[in-house]
């Protein structure tokens, strides 16, 4: 959810505050997929009175599904500021999409990749918020809780609705990134 969050507050600086944004979603019903949505929609709704969010549209995680619906969603509505992609290959997807269409839209996205860190260092990405997969072994022991029915709220580094498990995301932009931050 606030990698969501965090991702809209990197768009909305994107595009200047205010302007049309379309996301580029994973696959319909995945449980990050919804708390990733929500979390974008949420913070846009809430802080962003002059954006508007056209079109929420799924993709399953696959770059020719982003770009093809980048594409359309382009076409449809010419004046689109910036996409909101939730993964490495919807990121690929919206760039593709864009320098196709000839026009610089604002991408920003979730998965510090080395390859969208790149991106973001020459451009082509506005920002990226890192998922880090440090989180996954928390993941695991999060699941044994549950599955033992044993409170969430006293594993030392998880925050249940929010941050990342193990993890706190933050936003790279062309002004702090570094391969450094590279998540995978």
């Amino acid at each position: 959810y606030h990698t969501g969050e965090l991702a809209a507050d990197a768009l909305a600086e994107a595009i200047g505050y205010k302007g049309k944004v379309a996301v580029l979603a994973g696959t319909a019903g995945a449980t990050n997929t919804q708390l990733r949505t929500d979390g974008f929609v949420d913070r846009i709704k809430a802080e962003y009175p002059d954006i508007t969010v056209v079109n929420v549209i799924n993709t399953d995680w696959d770059q020719i599904k982003s770009m093809k619906a980048a594409q359309k969603m382009l076409v449809a509505n010419p004046d689109l500021k910036g996409f909101y992609a939730m993964a490495e290959d919807i990121i690929v997807g919206a760039v593709e999409a864009a320098e196709n269409y000839g026009k610089k839209v604002a991408v920003v996205g979730i998965d510090a990749s080395r390859r969208i860190v790149e991106m973001v260092m020459d451009g082509r990405v506005d920002a990226v918020v890192n998922c880090a997969t440090t989180g996954s072994a928390l993941g695991a022991l999060i699941t044994k809780h549950i599955l033992e029915r044993e409170p969430l709220d006293n594993i030392p580094g998880v925050i249940v609705r929010g941050n990342m498990f193990g993890s706190i995301p933050f936003i790279i932009t062309k002004e702090n990134a570094s391969l450094d931050l590279v998540d995978y």
